[in-house]
């Protein structure tokens, strides 16, 4: 990654498209360069030469008499091609591309886009090293080696530990601004990367991965280029590297979700399990812009001890607010610490007659900054308490700036626990607010911090590797054979051109999995051929298949449609139960066959019917090698009562049981009402069983299993579609 260094500490800089007018891009970009001009040398690229900003202008890339790190261009994009292929002839390092014209705009500009990056892959394959950054993107700024504004931003956002990319330049440029009103942290980094025509969001994370000053890398991304290996990249730099990634992905709310073949590919968007897959990796998920600002805000001020779950306690000056916030600690799922009984009595000794010293502690409206160091020293000393809100209502004796003062000594202290001040109100408290946010995570909203906390408490960081792992070592069940099998069945079911999988060959992959599932047998009929029978010979054929599969299957039985393009089979009415003898099955299996007497064939499954007590649906989910459990209640109303949850695989038996436990069936399981208690342990090594079969059948789509039966007995799998890609 050491090529992308000439993006943001380059000593030459090609500026193509400045011009004579200075409201232009290219000269906005060029006069940012000339800020750094100690560090960096600028060449002007001006058609009509001359002179720009009193530099010397060349009229192409190739005119320049010295080699070249980095060339910005800023033309229209029908010259770009051309600027692209003088910048391969001068071997120029780096190029970023501002302008804009290409895939965004439809097929003509999406046809110069793809030009434009095979052109670079030709010239790295004859040992070219030249990358670039956009099409269609605002540029990059960097503290990397000096201060560099490679951007047409008339400056740049304060110095920091953060590196931040934006997809949309009307974004970053958004960000830019309001840093360099409020410098609630600084940006070391800063990339504009638009279309992603040659790097993206993979190359840029791995770089600023490498660089000891930077512990924050966030983003906002509307698309990722290769979801999976990325994914795989933010696990490293969490769990390995110690850096926060914190993401913005829209879409999640405004996503189509089109009916597909099967119940789990209409409950499981795509960004949702991008998004789901990028928080087991590590990654911190926001929603919005105050989202993202205040998380970075509180990590860059205390790091990794603001993560993860904590025990809180409040102090306030006003009641009011302390309810608001106790409301707020609700909804965000946070916890109120439990304050020992001799921090209790230490808090009554010291504080006035009437404050409360349970929690929250209201040291009253009268409070001056010494009853708030009281409350502090002996809240934070208790060891039931893993951080501190502090709430600050201005009063007649409120003294915020001193009371701001007192919070940071507490935190300057070795082996701190945070202390997150909500100081509510305007010009009284503004001074304190002036003064100590750029060294406190300081708030004027509940509301804000208690979002902010609710996000932080849900880090990924302790969980072991899981996406780097592989699949033979998580899953003890499969060995390379298995794997091998697997290979074999997807190059056949290929051949065969059929949305769903066989489901014999399924079934018998559930039992080498050692999966409870009912005894089971085949009748298969050839319509067509059996068309010219009379009905008695029909019935004797049909009557002897029946016999054939009563010795292995016992009454009663569940008789199914299954054929490998029967998606549904209940919604075609092709699931018929308490069939009780032969009578029945025969009776059953004729009907079938009427309705499907042009078939070529028709597969009728024999079940054992399991009694029922609960249905459990599970469903898996492929998203670009990223496998999504769905749990939760089986049977015809899995979509209709939405009792789901979801979670990234693969995943041990215990993250099987805390997400099934988090589902209103889980309830039933345990014996709601007094009712019978099932055994979950035994449900959860079944799934965890079948979630093994997405390693092994890499060319599947979907996988239903609707329902699982769960009795007194066991739990027993019964239904099971495989659909392919």
């Amino acid at each position: 990654m050491s090529y992308l260094r000439h993006f943001f500490s380059p000593k030459t800089v090609a500026v193509v498209g400045a011009s004579h007018d200075p409201n232009k891009l290219g000269t906005l970009i060029l006069r940012n360069i000339l800020e750094s001009k100690e560090y960096v040398k600028a060449f002007p690229i001006n058609i009509k030469g001359g002179t720009i900003l009193g530099i010397k202008a060349y009229t192409n890339l190739r005119e320049v008499p010295e080699g070249i790190d980095l060339a910005i261009v800023s033309v229209p994009a029908k010259f770009v091609g051309q600027v692209v292929l003088d910048a391969i002839a001068k071997k120029v390092k780096a190029i970023i591309v501002i302008s804009a014209g290409f895939k965004e705009t439809g097929k003509a500009g999406a046809k110069s886009e793809a030009l434009i990056s095979k052109m670079l892959k030709l010239a790295r394959a004859k040992g070219i090293k030249i990358y670039m950054i956009g099409v269609n993107c605002l540029g990059v700024a960097s503290y990397e080696s000096f201060p560099l504004n490679a951007t047409f931003l008339p400056a740049l956002p304060p110095d920091g530990s953060v590196a931040f990319i934006s997809q949309s330049g009307a974004f970053g440029a958004a960000v830019i601004d309001a840093l360099r009103k409020n410098s609630l942290f600084g940006l070391k980094y800063f990339v504009s990367i638009g279309n992603k025509t040659d790097l993206s969001e993979y190359e840029l994370f791995d770089y600023f991965s490498l660089q000891k000053n930077i512990r924050i890398i966030a983003g906002y991304l509307e698309s990722i280029k290769n979801p999976l290996k990325f994914i795989k990249l933010v696990e490293v730099l969490v769990k390995r590297k110690g850096k926060h990634v914190v993401l913005l992905i829209p879409g999640i709310s405004n996503t189509a979700r089109k009916a597909a073949a099967s119940h789990t590919g209409s409950m499981a968007s795509d960004i949702e399990v991008l998004r789901l897959a990028l928080q087991k990796a590590g990654a911190i998920i926001v929603s919005n812009i105050t989202e993202m600002f205040n998380t970075i805000y509180i990590l860059d001020k205390y790091g990794t001890v603001a993560a993860g779950k904590k025990r809180y306690m409040v102090i306030t000056n006003a009641g009011g607010p302390g309810v608001i916030t106790l409301d707020l600690f609700a909804k965000n799922k946070l916890e109120l610490a439990n304050l020992k009984s001799s921090t209790q009595i230490r808090l009554k000794e010291s504080l006035p007659f009437g404050a409360n010293t349970y929690g929250p502690v209201d040291v009253l409206g009268d409070a001056n900054t010494q009853r708030y160091d009281i409350a502090l020293k002996h809240v934070l000393a208790d060891s039931n308490v893993d951080a501190a809100v502090v709430l600050l209502t201005p009063q007649v004796t409120t003294e915020p700036e001193k009371t701001a003062e007192i919070i940071l000594r507490y935190i300057n202290k070795p082996k701190f626990k945070p202390v997150y001040p909500v100081f509510i109100g305007g010009k009284v408290i503004e001074p304190a607010y002036n003064k100590y946010s750029k060294q406190l995570p300081m708030f004027n909203k509940p509301d804000e911090l208690t979002d902010t906390l609710g996000i932080l408490q849900n880090v990924n960081t302790d969980t072991p590797y899981r996406f780097n792992v592989n699949s033979i070592r998580f899953y003890p069940t499969i060995n390379k054979a298995f794997l091998n099998l697997g290979k074999k069945i997807c190059k056949y079911w290929q051949k065969t051109k059929t949305k769903r999988l066989n489901v014999e060959l399924t079934e018998a992959l559930l039992r080498l999995l050692h999966v409870s599932l009912p005894s089971s047998s085949y009748i298969k009929l050839q319509p067509k051929k059996l068309a010219t029978l009379k009905l008695g010979t029909l019935k004797n054929e049909i009557l002897a298949k029946i016999k054939q599969a009563g010795v292995q299957v016992k009454y009663p039985w569940v008789i199914k449609l299954a054929n490998s393009d029967t998606l549904h089979a209940t919604e075609l009415k092709g699931v018929i139960a308490n069939i009780k003898n032969k009578i029945q099955a025969l009776d059953t299996i004729l009907k079938f066959y009427n309705r499907f007497k042009t078939a070529e064939t028709l597969t009728i499954m024999i079940q054992e019917q399991v009694p029922i007590d609960v249905e459990v649906f599970v469903g898996f989910k492929n998203t670009n090698g990223i496998h999504t459990m769905l749990i939760g209640w089986g049977g015809i109303y899995t979509e209709i009562l939405g009792d789901i949850n979801k979670l990234v695989l693969p995943a041990t038996k215990k993250e099987i049981k805390e997400a099934l436990l988090k589902t209103k069936v889980a309830k039933i399981l345990a014996g709601a009402r007094k009712g019978t208690v099932f055994d979950i342990n035994l449900l959860v090594d079944n799934i965890f069983k079948l979630s093994a079969l997405t390693t092994i059948l890499p060319c599947y789509k979907t996988i239903d299993f609707n329902p699982i039966i769960v009795n007194k007995k066991g739990s027993f799998v019964v239904d099971f579609k495989v659909v392919g890609k």
